[in-house]
């Protein structure tokens, strides 16, 4: 801090450790998280601590308005979109790209009831069985890496999944893969659409404006919060579930203006490049700002 010409520093996380940095008063601290979501983290009186914070869109402004006492969101957020869609992520995997390619990225069983939101036992295997055998799709299948630490049945039906995939992917026109790779976002450039359930999968793939549908819990004790982009995207089932290959032809034949307007609502405009440009010209923003304070 006092040999280096510091304008900004960008925080991530709630971590303890932030605050020893923030005890410096000459760059501006920037709080830009990892993600978005309605979880009750994204509205941590914490954000107090920082000078701004980076927010995806206007659905943030409000969740921090509606829950921040004595915080301006009109004054401390800066609105950047999702600048990760704009990354260019080298997939390790190829698919048959005369086919459609479909993301199931369920999350884990959860440590608790009120966190039982994963839908490989209860949605998976029927949605793998009926897009393997149709065969028009590929499928990539990114199960949370906790799946079945709670719960050993979730973790046989992941591997039931991953078996069913392997015993067809050879003899298919369509891929079918297995993903267990450690990078997060090239996913989103090669899949067309995506099922997942309540998790921040949900919202990462919602800002790239592609045709999705998210899981609805089969256990009564899941919590499930009141969001504008949960109630807007389409839920599927587990009754639904072996209906996916239809109801994925519709969804990629579709033009839901409701759908694009929520994604407007949540990260503003996700065209090429937008998301990065601004979170570029609003960093450059504050470093030019600090640099007139200077002066």
């Amino acid at each position: 801090m006092h040999s280096q010409d510091l304008r900004v520093v960008f925080y991530v996380n709630q971590n303890i450790r932030n605050f020893q940095a923030l005890r410096f008063n000459g760059p501006n601290h920037v709080f830009i998280c990892h993600g978005e979501s309605e979880k009750a983290y994204m509205w941590s009186n914490q954000l107090k601590a920082y000078d701004y914070v980076f927010s995806a869109g206007e659905a943030a402004k409000d969740r921090l308005a509606k829950h921040l006492r004595n915080f301006d969101p009109s004054e401390r957020c800066r609105l950047i979109g999702r600048p990760q869609i704009d990354v260019n992520y080298t997939p390790p995997v190829t698919v048959n790209k005369e086919l459609p390619t479909l993301l199931y990225a369920p999350t884990w069983e959860g440590d608790r009831p009120s966190m039982n939101y994963g839908s490989a036992l209860s949605h998976g295997e029927l949605l793998i069985n009926a897009l393997v055998k149709d065969g028009g799709f590929n499928i990539i299948f990114r199960p949370h890496p906790r799946s079945g630490m709670s719960a050993k049945p979730y973790a046989q039906a992941v591997e039931r999944i991953r078996k069913r995939l392997d015993a067809h992917d050879d003899t298919s026109n369509a891929r079918f893969i297995f993903d267990d790779s450690e990078h997060w976002g090239w996913q989103w450039s090669i899949a067309d659409l995506c099922v997942t359930d309540i998790s921040a999968v949900a919202y990462d793939f919602l800002a790239t404006g592609k045709p999705m549908f998210v899981t609805a819990p089969v256990s009564g004790d899941a919590t499930i919060d009141d969001s504008p982009a949960l109630r807007q995207v389409p839920a599927l089932s587990a009754q639904q579930a072996d209906e996916i290959v239809s109801l994925a032809h519709d969804a990629l034949n579709s033009n839901d203006p409701q759908l694009r307007e929520m994604v407007d609502y949540y990260f503003g405009d996700i065209s090429q490049g937008a998301s990065m440009q601004r979170f570029i010209a609003e960093t450059l923003s504050l470093v030019h700002e600090d640099s007139i304070a200077d002066r």
